[in-house]
């Protein structure tokens, strides 16, 4: 008689002993803190790399736009570059920059400047300068030079190609004439411009929308401003109509103008010595690129302006006693005791300005040739 096979019993599967095996803590936490310290080697190696890529270009990109300026005659130099900001930001520190005409006309230095962009908004780049500044204007005879300080100058560039947008923060510039005693100084200045594409039929489209408000401001007294030297303050609200093409001053506003272009001031105020002017109207050019344009405004203080513009013989006696009699007959007094306001439209035609039908005075010309 046979005896019966014995039957295998074969172990479970989840009772063997290796697979039941776990890490002891010490060595699991190991393991973590090895796969965590991986990733983030893996992480900063590619952010690294990335930083490096966007550093190198922007400082190739400062040196390209040097070279391509110097062919265009704008002399731009430096004396170093050298990046910074790592891993927050990307900087290039420019040192001893110059920027000069080759005509001469204008230049500037500074002790330095920075270009700075975030790795996460790379088309968002900012300009800074900072400390001390040099820079002239004119030519022969009538150049002037100054030095002095900034304490901030910003300007910030959004380089979208739909809808390229820029801003400028100045605060606290001093600049003293170089052997003279003339003074050009900017207690602040704000500014935003904002760009659109600009379609076909251009000429009745805006192409670029500015808003700039500024105080404490200083001018040198040769400028011969027809109400002294200091403007208090003002703020501006403007629209370009028409695109402005790049290229030399003369033909390229020859060309925008010729095409339509106008400037379309929504909100000018201005306090300049003894004036307080709110106004709004359109600025085009005329044939010889003059500018040329009608506002309507609202303004106080025009018996002194005109006062002080007769001491300045910019006026002479008669037309003074004129434009009192004139104006004064159409102002209307102001609420407690404020002074006289007076609603009148102002143009500017063939370089004089005229409040109603009163001639005012001659506005210098503009010489483009000698426009940056």
């Amino acid at each position: 008689m046979r005896m019966p096979r014995p039957r295998r019993v074969r172990p479970d599967a989840g009772s063997h002993p290796a697979m039941n095996y776990r890490l002891p803590p010490t060595l699991a936490a190991f393991r973590r803190a090895a796969i965590v310290a991986i990733v983030i080697a893996v992480a900063a190696g590619g952010w690294s790399l990335y930083w490096l890529v966007l550093a190198t270009g922007l400082r190739d990109g400062v040196v390209a736009w040097a070279e391509q300026s110097r062919g265009e005659g704008l002399d731009v130099r430096f004396d170093t570059l050298d990046l910074a900001g790592y891993p927050s930001s990307v900087r290039v520190v420019i040192g001893r920059p110059t920027v000069s005409v080759s005509d001469g006309t204008w230049s500037w230095s500074g002790d330095g400047a920075e270009l700075a962009v975030s790795p996460l908004a790379p088309r968002h780049v900012t300009v800074s300068v900072a400390g001390a500044q040099a820079a002239s204007f004119g030519a022969d005879s009538r150049r002037m030079a100054f030095r002095g300080t900034v304490r901030a100058l910003t300007v910030e560039i959004i380089d979208d190609a739909d809808e390229p947008a820029g801003s400028l923060t100045l605060r606290d510039l001093v600049m003293n004439e170089v052997g003279g005693s003339g003074t050009l100084a900017v207690g602040r200045f704000d500014a935003d411009a904002k760009g659109a594409v600009a379609p076909e039929d251009a000429a009745g489209a805006p192409t670029v929308e500015i808003e700039a408000s500024f105080g404490d401001v200083r001018l040198p007294w040769q400028w011969a401003l027809p109400l002294g030297e200091r403007i208090t303050g003002g703020a501006l609200e403007a629209r370009l109509m028409g695109t402005l093409e790049p290229g030399p001053w003369p033909d390229a506003l020859a060309r925008w103008r010729d095409a339509g272009g106008t400037v379309e001031i929504a909100r000018l105020e201005i306090e300049y010595g003894p004036l307080d002017l709110n106004a709004n109207g359109t600025l085009a050019l005329d044939g010889d690129n003059q500018p040329i344009g009608a506002f309507t405004t609202r303004i106080q203080g025009f018996f002194q302006a005109i006062d002080a513009l007769r001491r300045r013989r910019l006026v002479d006696d008669r037309a003074a006693i004129t434009a009192k009699l004139v104006l004064g007959a159409l102002a209307r007094k102001g609420a407690d005791g404020e002074r006289p306001i007076l609603s009148i439209p102002l143009t500017l035609q063939d370089r004089l300005l005229y409040a109603g039908p009163v001639p005012l005075f001659e506005v210098p010309p503009i010489r483009w040739e000698e426009a940056p």
